[in-house]
């Protein structure tokens, strides 16, 4: 049986004896358990509907405890590998959580926990474009030299992974963040990760809108990691928040995701992305245009928001909403197209004249 690890026991103990949850205190306190040694803990930062992330949370062949106090909620979980436990904790942003656990960010458990959560309405990811991850490195820069010791993309065009190490001791000195994603661009890639080392912080940030304490100063992590991903949070879900049709008549907006190569020069390389959007789970779809445009409308199967999916352009997709599109679905497709056609930007996009059915059969 594995022991929860010092920051989820951190978590557990600040939640019951104080009724408060704060990152830092959690951090330190774990901290303090073993002099010296570094408090792992795992963010992944989230948007929610009308519901809370947590409501009636149910976790496969697991019990659950749930603790809930001034701006958090906590769950306690036992399972069969032992304990450990996660906790949301809320930002300043309406609907916008930190989802915190000292689980590694690789475990089994984070999967269940992500499968519960975003299996169901109530939470939608966020994911971050390479200004993002730009930003909040060079908010980091304001205290001392950032360099980067680890990144990872994925090459927009085929879907496969690049990996690159920068050893410390070697000739050539680690780089910059910025000499980092340049290197990944050149080479074709969207960065999914990325480790980042200074005097005060070690840490690792994540596409899928999160990041890694390793260790350092948890006050300058919270407020110039964690502050950052919960506003890139709360811009994604005013983004998709009440984007129904509601008229005949009404002008739509459509989202636009904004590619960082021409992928759509072609019907073949087209019909990739209808092969990507046939597999997203619980959706199906119907196309009404090839060539020389795309267009084919997709259906969230669960809660029924439809979606029309235009390509006009070799480097955007145009997503516009239906007569029904929940923020929880419009949030899945975008984020889903997006993660996998590598979008440098997912934004508003000028309102254009919509395709006539008439255009469409001629």
């Amino acid at each position: 049986m594995e022991e929860p690890s010092r920051f989820d026991r951190a978590l557990v103990a600040l939640a019951r004896r104080h009724r408060g949850l704060d990152f830092v205190a959690a951090v330190e306190r774990a901290q303090s358990e073993v002099d010296g040694l570094s408090a792992h803990a795992a963010v992944e930062t989230v948007f929610g509907g009308e519901s809370h992330p947590f409501e009636d949370l149910r976790l496969k062949e697991s019990r659950i405890s749930l603790v809930e106090g001034d701006g958090f909620k906590l769950i306690d979980v036992d399972d069969s590998d032992g304990s450990w436990a996660a906790a949301t904790l809320e930002t300043d942003y309406p609907g916008v959580f930190h989802v915190v656990s000292g689980q590694p960010r690789t475990s089994k458990r984070w999967d269940k926990l992500e499968r519960a959560l975003f299996g169901r309405a109530g939470a939608s990811r966020v994911y971050l474009n390479h200004r993002d991850f730009l930003a909040i490195a060079r908010r980091l820069e304001k205290f001392d030299q950032v360099v980067v010791s680890r990144a990872t993309a994925r090459v927009a065009s085929d879907g496969s992974s690049i990996g690159r190490g920068f050893p410390e001791g070697t000739q050539s000195p680690r780089p910059t963040p910025e000499g980092a994603i340049l290197e990944m661009e050149e080479r074709g890639g969207v960065l999914r990760t990325m480790t980042l080392h200074s005097s005060s912080l070690h840490l690792q940030l994540r596409r899928v809108a999160g990041a890694t304490f390793y260790a350092g100063q948890p006050r300058v992590f919270r407020d110039e990691v964690l502050g950052p991903l919960a506003e890139a949070a709360a811009a994604r879900r005013n983004l998709v928040r009440d984007r129904e049709r509601t008229s005949i008549e009404e002008a739509v907006s459509a989202i636009t995701l904004q590619l960082s190569s021409e992928l759509f020069k072609s019907r073949d390389e087209t019909g990739v992305l209808l092969d990507v959007a046939a597999s997203l789970p619980n959706t199906s779809l119907a196309v009404f245009h090839r060539n020389p445009y795309l267009h084919f409308a997709l259906r969230d199967e669960k809660d029924g928001s439809n979606f029309d999916v235009v390509v006009t352009e070799a480097n955007s997709i145009q997503i516009y909403p239906g007569y029904r599109a929940t923020q929880e679905a419009f949030a899945r497709v975008c984020q889903d197209l997006g993660e996998r056609f590598g979008a440098v930007a997912i934004e508003d996009a000028p309102v254009r004249e919509r395709v006539s059915m008439q255009s469409l059969i001629a």
